[in-house]
């Protein structure tokens, strides 16, 4: 059987295979690509802080072997090393420091916010990477919910927005020089004040996945 080539020389077969590799070589180049836009050029980052959030973490409780916590918030470690988890799309704004935090507990878990990027999951395991929004009351579709919190003073609200209840504690220990440890021990001290009243309300905030690894 005569093989039929064409003006160059090549036959159907090795036209075909040539197809063939030209259109897996433009799969593997569209999905690079796809992935590069697609935000996950910031999974990578973002492992890697919230692998360096768990040691920073460990390093220390090492130093401070009184601590009997389980649960350790940025704000915890803020200063030194800690300045060095920022947020991969603007490397001048820290992480959040209110949000972010580590159970030591095994297995360990680690949740932490930069920017509009949140990674959490099982230390070493299993993450998911995370794009959200702000929060706000409206509820919205593949949103989270969470109680955030304000307070009054003579019936004017203290902070121009409600915030998480790790932020209200610190804040509110600070602008009352107090030294609150739960949303629990606000209550109790706000109940003994006529002027003072605190506020709880449900948020909302959309939460896409973007990558599991």
């Amino acid at each position: 059987m005569k093989r039929v080539l064409n003006n160059k020389g090549f036959g159907a077969k090795e036209i075909i295979i040539m197809l063939l590799l030209l259109l897996g070589l433009f799969a593997i180049g569209a999905n690079l690509v796809s992935t590069y836009i697609g935000g996950d050029k910031y999974t990578r980052p973002m492992k890697i802080q919230a692998d360096n959030f768990v040691s920073m973490v460990a390093v220390y409780k090492d130093k401070h072997t009184k601590d009997d916590s389980t649960i350790y918030y940025l704000y915890d470690l803020s200063g030194g090393e800690a300045s060095e988890l920022v947020d991969p799309e603007k490397k001048s704004r820290s992480c959040d420091i209110y949000e972010s935090y580590v159970n030591i507990e095994q297995p360990k878990y680690v949740l932490l916010k930069c920017g509009k990027y949140l990674i959490k999951g099982e230390y070493q395991k299993k993450y998911e990477l995370y794009e959200v929004g702000e929060w706000q009351k409206e509820k919205i579709p593949d949103s989270e919910s969470n109680f955030l919190y304000n307070y009054t003073v003579d019936g004017k609200e203290v902070f121009s927005d409600y915030l998480h209840e790790n932020e209200f504690i610190q804040k509110f220990n600070k602008n009352n020089e107090t030294n609150s440890t739960s949303i629990d021990e606000i209550y109790t001290y706000a109940s003994k004040r006529e002027n003072m009243q605190i506020l709880m309300d449900m948020f909302y905030r959309e939460r896409k996945l973007i990558k599991e690894y």
